[in-house]
């Protein structure tokens, strides 16, 4: 009876552990207490995110909200039903929470919306003898298209391409079976849902086509929704996700979806006499760790070095490399072609003049950097009136302005330089690269400036070729795509710093307050085993509070096993 009691108090103690480290607000408070179980949406058919087998809810966004719910101190409820039919249950209140939503004008207008939780592309699929579709122009005058019922895209793609006949559908299983027996020339949908289905009937007739720019970047994003006089609910999921460690998640999308081993490099003759007569010239940024840098032995380090290592010994073939003074010289040096590749970001508008950027390969989210006792941001908009500086020359340099027109930002010479400038007072804030501050914070031992926000900006890490060699690019392509998703992982996780930043402000009152009442409650002996468990939650408190402003690498994770299917489909 003892042990149990000892149980339940140490389970209430974790539980509001993680509530004050949450931060509810007295709403959001008030509103678990009325509510302490919740109907949410339980889609009939759509693996592998959320489907139903003989009754039972599962899907990774399932397995996300039964840990979230956990988590917060909730239950939940599934109801089942089409996505039409969820839908509808949802308007009349018998739902309290759907999951798997995109986000378009009308529905904003009528729900609740989280932050987006996961990030997906919209891909369409063709039969594998339809000469007639070589693109997604292809797909519009006179074709049928499949997409699903009740969908915002099935609503955009209308809009948009009013010459297609679109054809709904309940689920992916049904738009298969109609492109695979050719009543419909395509469907639209997830890869990964589309590629789980594929697998699971054995539909070998059907091929990934491509992805569409609907032009509409907040479709492609998951959402917790909940109704518009409610708010509080999305908002609590929100929290729990933002508080839900990295390795919570990977877990989940290892168990949901499959990643493969490094592929084979298949080249084509052409390419292999390329390789073997010509020598390749490359240059990077030599101070922008933990990307790339050269020591001062003249050694090329780094999480792109090492990626560029890979592909030499794949290549058997050693690239030259130039050694610029700093990133400016190397943009300098791309305005002549005096180099044949060069690494940067996907946006960068000088590097796209006489380089094409192949495949991403690596996603970095830009945060903000400001001085520790700053709160969080969750807008930039909200300190545009604030001292703001990012390094010169960033090829993201372009989003962030694009995006944030109103505020007048600063430009230094390095990241370093704006690390600092924060720390000092010259600037309010900084914007970098998650990877990059993190490193460079704990590398220059900076102890009173923090990650203090997301800036919803994300850097798209490829490498560059030259336009005129068309076959180095083929190349080039092809051997990055060869790489892991494993050990780009292994290659990440190397270069990431032993010491963590605070990225959300948890206070630490509560929880004292609650070691103390039970410390109370149970006397001396309670007391022994309360200090061996607050060992191990700061440890690993450690983790969590680097690992939670990582949590939009997962988008990372999830692009690489896309392309991973994809290729496996081509």
């Amino acid at each position: 009876m003892k042990n149990r009691l000892l149980i339940l108090i140490f389970i209430f103690c974790t539980n509001s552990l993680f509530a004050s480290q949450v931060e509810f607000t007295p709403k959001e408070k008030v509103w678990l207490e009325k509510h302490p179980i919740i109907n949410v949406s339980n889609e009939n058919n759509w693996p592998p995110f959320d489907y139903a087998e003989n009754g039972i809810a599962k899907g990774y966004s399932i397995d996300l909200i039964k840990t979230l719910a956990k988590n917060i101190g909730i239950k939940v409820n599934f109801i089942q039903g089409s996505w039409t039919e969820l839908l509808m249950k949802f308007d009349t209140k018998s739902i309290d929470l759907m999951h798997v939503m995109t986000k378009d004008r009308e529905r904003e207008k009528k729900y609740s919306f989280s932050h987006a939780y996961m990030q997906w592309r919209i891909s369409y699929f063709i039969r594998d003898d339809d000469k007639s579709i070589n693109s997604a122009n292809d797909l519009w005058a006179g074709k049928k298209i499949a997409t699903g019922k009740g969908w915002s895209t099935t609503t955009l793609l209308r809009e948009l391409h009013p010459k297609a006949t679109i054809v709904e559908y309940e689920n992916t299983g049904e738009m298969l079976d109609a492109l695979s027996s050719s009543e419909v020339d395509a469907c639209v949908d997830n890869v990964l849902a589309v590629t789980y289905e594929m697998k699971k009937n054995a539909i070998t007739n059907v091929k990934h086509g491509g992805f569409l720019n609907l032009e509409k970047k907040h479709l492609n994003n998951f959402h917790f929704v909940s109704h518009k006089d409610s708010p509080e609910l999305a908002s609590i999921f929100t929290k729990a996700y933002d508080y839900l460690s990295i390795q919570e998640n990977l877990n989940l999308q290892n168990k949901w979806f499959k990643t493969s081993k490094d592929r084979p490099l298949l080249l084509s003759e052409q390419e292999k006499e390329y390789i073997k007569n010509n020598a390749i010239t490359y240059a990077g940024d030599p101070n922008w760790l933990p990307f790339e840098a050269f020591d001062a032995k003249g050694n090329y380090i780094g999480i792109i070095a090492e990626h560029i290592e890979i592909v030499e010994k794949k290549l058997h073939k050693k690239f030259d490399k130039i050694i610029t003074k700093n990133w400016l010289d190397t943009l300098a040096l791309s305005k002549k072609r005096g180099v044949d590749i060069i690494s940067g970001d996907a946006a960068d508008v000088v590097l796209s003049q006489n380089y094409k950027a192949i495949d991403t390969y690596i996603k970095n989210p830009l945060v903000i950097v400001t001085r520790k006792e700053h709160p969080y941001i969750d807008d930039l908009n909200h300190i545009k009136d604030k001292k703001i500086a990012f390094g010169a020359g960033g090829g993201y340099s372009a989003d962030i302005l694009k995006k944030y027109p109103d505020i007048k930002f600063i430009e230094c010479d390095t990241p370093q330089s704006g690390l600092l400038g924060v720390k000092t007072g010259q600037y309010d804030a900084f914007i970098g690269t998650l990877s990059m501050s993190d490193y460079t914070i704990v590398q220059m031992g900076i102890e009173d400036i923090k990650i203090a926000g997301q800036t919803g900006i994300v850097m798209n890490l490829t490498l560059f070729v030259d336009k005129n060699k068309p076959l180095l690019y083929s190349i080039i392509n092809k051997t990055i795509k060869t790489i892991s998703k494993e050990k780009q992982h292994e290659i990440i996780s190397k270069w990431r710093s032993i010491k963590t930043t605070k990225v959300i402000d948890y206070t630490l009152v509560w929880q004292i307050t609650i070691v103390f009442f039970i410390l109370t409650l149970i006397g001396l002996f309670f007391t022994f085993m309360l200090r061996q468990s607050n060992k191990k939650l700061k440890r690993s408190e450690k983790q969590n509070k680097y690992l939670n402003s990582e949590l939009h690498k997962l988008n990372e994770t999830l692009e690489i096993r896309v392309q991973e299917q994809v290729e496996e489909l081509d």
